[in-house]
């Protein structure tokens, strides 16, 4: 496999008439993707915390790669979430195999607003850990419109 081409990793979304529909869109493949090339972060692995056949986010951008924001933020609050230690067995699985070229950049991203995970707190703290165990050189970044970083639950 080449050093940059990027690499599919654990929990993939199951194909769907529905997830077809949204790839256009941008929806992500899986909870950890990549690495991919970005100009800010360097070689940057993708981790996307939500759902996969949704778009999920506080804001309906009309900008967004990943389209219109679909539902209401009560139906949000109802949808299946990736389990906490899921996210982090797939990150550390994709940290193994790419312990030979490891990535500048552990990216929060995804198919829309991560920090809605309902334990998104959970996640980061894990990430933080593996990265500093597989990926000590690695930086951290979360493209995030914020809104929920200070919710207490």
């Amino acid at each position: 496999m080449a050093a940059d081409s990027p690499v599919k990793f654990l929990s993939q979304p199951k194909q769907t008439n529905e997830y077809n529909e949204l790839k256009q869109w941008g929806i992500f493949d899986g909870i950890v993707f990549g690495p991919v090339q970005s100009r800010r972060f360097g070689r940057s692995l993708g981790i996307n915390p939500l759902p996969y056949n949704e778009k999920v986010c506080s804001f309906d951008c009309p900008y967004c790669e990943c389209g219109r924001t679909t539902m209401t933020m009560s139906e949000m609050n109802t949808l299946q979430y990736p389990a906490v230690q899921t996210v982090l067995d797939d990150l550390e699985k994709a940290l193994e195999i790419l312990a030979q070229n490891p990535p500048d950049t552990l990216t929060f991203t995804g198919n829309g607003e991560h920090t809605m995970h309902p334990e998104f707190d959970k996640i980061v703290e894990g990430v933080l850990l593996l990265k500093d165990r597989l990926a000590p050189d690695a930086k951290t970044a979360a493209l995030t419109n914020g809104t929920y970083l200070g919710r207490t639950q």
